[in-house]
Formats: structure tokens, C-alpha cells, sequence
């Protein structure tokens, strides 16, 4: 597992890999945003899509992703979700129910104690 990028380093963006994702051992999704081959891949309506490509979408995401230290990955990310969305129609239909539901992320965090 490679080392996680720095927090600190706004001096532009490093161009992530797939494996930069903390999830990345674990993931089943086959379309990641960190993936720059990722419009030459094939999805499939069943198949899993990125959790942190919805948490994205969520209320109070910018404040769930940095308290966890993710917070390159949410702007890496966003800059994405456009174009998946349009790209791919199982993209579109499950961000949309995101969007709509509470986060993971949040859950997690009230079920270990931590503050909002």
C-alpha cells in the first residue's frame, strides 16, 4: 500500500493513482475517479460504485473527509463527478440516490464518539 499523500501539499495536484486510495486492497468498484485510464474501462449496472465517489456527494462531506485526513481525495474527486456521471449511466443513478441519503462517513464517525 503506498504511503497517503500529504494534507499539506497545495502546491497543485500530484497526479494520484487508483493506489493511493485508502480503500484500495478492499475495493471492487471497476471505475475509479483516480484512475486516468478510467473512461477506457467498462461498468456494468450491478457493478459497485467508488464509496468515496458518493460520499462525495453527501451533506457535510467536506467536514466528513477532512476529519478522516481525506481531503485531497474529496477534491481529487470532485473534479470528477461531471464527468462520471455523464460517462456512465450507473454513475449517474447511483449518485443521485446519494445525494439524497445520510453518509457513511458521518455514521462511522457518530458511532466512534467523533464530533461533527
Amino acid at each position: 500500500m503506498s504511503t497517503l499523500p500529504s494534507e499539506t501539499n497545495d502546491a497543485g495536484s500530484p497526479p494520484y493513482t487508483p493506489q493511493d486510495c485508502p480503500k484500495w486492497d478492499k475495493c471492487s468498484a471497476p471505475i475509479c475517479p483516480l484512475d486516468p485510464l478510467r473512461f477506457q474501462r467498462t461498468m456494468y449496472p450491478e457493478d459497485p460504485v467508488c464509496i468515496y465517489l458518493l460520499e462525495t456527494l453527501k451533506a457535510n462531506a467536506e467536514s466528513n473527509f477532512k476529519a478522516v485526513g481525506l481531503a485531497w481525495l474529496r477534491r481529487e474527486i470532485l473534479g470528477t463527478t461531471d464527468e462520471l456521471e455523464s460517462h456512465f449511466p450507473s454513475i449517474r443513478i447511483r449518485a443521485s440516490r446519494a445525494r439524497e441519503t445520510g453518509s457513511k462517513m458521518s455514521a462511522g464517525r457518530a458511532l466512534k464518539g467523533v464530533a461533527e
